[in-house]
């Protein structure tokens, strides 16, 4: 394997980890490209789970779509991150993104998307290069930040990309994000 596809593997092993994956999990990969973290995301979920893959190329979808070989637990939503009309409020556990926000203008609304179609607990893991100090991080050595979105009755930190264990958002900055 070419060390290009070793280390992919391994920042897709580690947003994986840190999302927390559980069985029948329904997990939203958004902007996924070539599938890398939805696809990831298959075995760990069991026959129960499902991936969304979403994305606003059409050329992307039909790729990702052939690769999935009608695979039951699989489905396709032409979307950009800061507009997922096509996904149902609280509608998913998890959402994923790898190299996706480093190219958005739209942060905020992206991240107001997240957080309006996870369900209560749900979780978000990320990984954003930052231009020239991705070449510097080894995947075992990069921080993956989380956004949780908690149920009402659950009290405990919620953290956002960026912020990592023992710097917490506030629910302000959730809103806000």
């Amino acid at each position: 394997m070419s060390q290009l596809r070793l280390e992919l593997a391994a920042f897709r092993d580690g947003v994986l980890e840190e999302a927390g994956l559980a069985a029948g999990d329904v997990v939203l990969d958004v902007g996924w490209g070539t599938g890398l973290i939805g696809f990831g995301a298959l075995d760990r979920l069991g026959p129960d789970g499902r991936v969304i893959f979403s994305d606003v190329s059409l050329d992307v979808l039909d790729e990702c779509r052939r690769t999935a070989s009608g695979d039951g637990r699989c489905s396709f939503v032409v979307a950009s991150a800061n507009d997922l009309a096509g996904i149902a409020e609280a509608s998913v556990d998890v959402v994923t993104t790898r190299s996706l926000l480093i190219y958005s203008d739209r942060k905020a609304s992206a991240f107001a998307e997240f957080f309006r179609v996870l369900r209560p607990g749900g979780r978000s893991s990320l990984f954003e290069p930052i231009n020239r100090f991705v070449e510097q991080l080894r995947p075992d050595s990069v921080r993956h930040g989380r956004l949780a979105r908690e149920r009402p009755d659950r009290q405990g930190p919620r953290c956002l990309p960026g912020h990592h264990r023992g710097n917490h958002a506030t629910d302000d900055e959730l809103r806000r994000a």
